[in-house]
Order: C-alpha cells, then structure tokens, then sequence
C-alpha cells in the first residue's frame, strides 16, 4: 500500500494502464469473437431476437412460440449459455408467410 501512496498521479495513472492492459487486450479479444459469431457461413451479420422479443412481433404467448418450434415453423438456437435465441431474419419471414 505505501508503494501506492507515494506514487504521483501520472505515475499511478502509467501503473494502472500497464495492469489493464492485458484485460482490455482480452476485451477486445471477445467483442472480436461475439462479432464473428453474429455472422452466418455468408459472412452476412445475422441478428439474434429472444423468446420474449419473438412473442412480441408476433403477438403470441411463449407457449405458442414453442409450439412453432416444435412444428418445424421456427428455429432455435442454443447458446452455451442456455439461453434460446432466434435468427431475426428467419422470423421475419414467418411472419410474412403467415400474413399471406
């Protein structure tokens, strides 16, 4: 701690950014890998909707999301995480098709 206090503030400020360095390398590092994962094998950037946001443009409740699943309408996919998402562009066209 005293190593701290008697640093100057250019010092500390020079100190702090050599400590941060290798995390905002790792940050960059993931927002690189995010990135490449919001795009398709076409290089096209593909957009992620969520359960939530696929009931409300289609004005239908979770349950009937999930019947559209199973019925082959609509497609998920799985994140690492667990979470369920929804190619935004793959709804969009059930929507249209099912205004026809």
């Amino acid at each position: 701690m005293s190593y701290i206090n008697n640093l100057t503030k250019s010092q500390l400020a020079a100190e702090l950014s050599f400590l941060l360095k290798p995390l905002q390398d790792q940050v960059a590092k993931l927002e690189g890998v995010i990135d490449s994962m919001k795009m398709d094998r076409s290089g096209q950037k593909v957009e992620f909707l969520s359960t939530k946001e696929v009931q409300e443009l289609l004005g239908v409740s979770r349950g009937t999301v999930y019947n559209y699943i199973k019925a082959g309408k609509l497609n998920q996919h799985n994140l690492s995480s667990g979470k369920v998402v929804f190619d935004r562009e793959e709804v969009i066209r059930f929507i249209k098709l099912t205004k026809k």
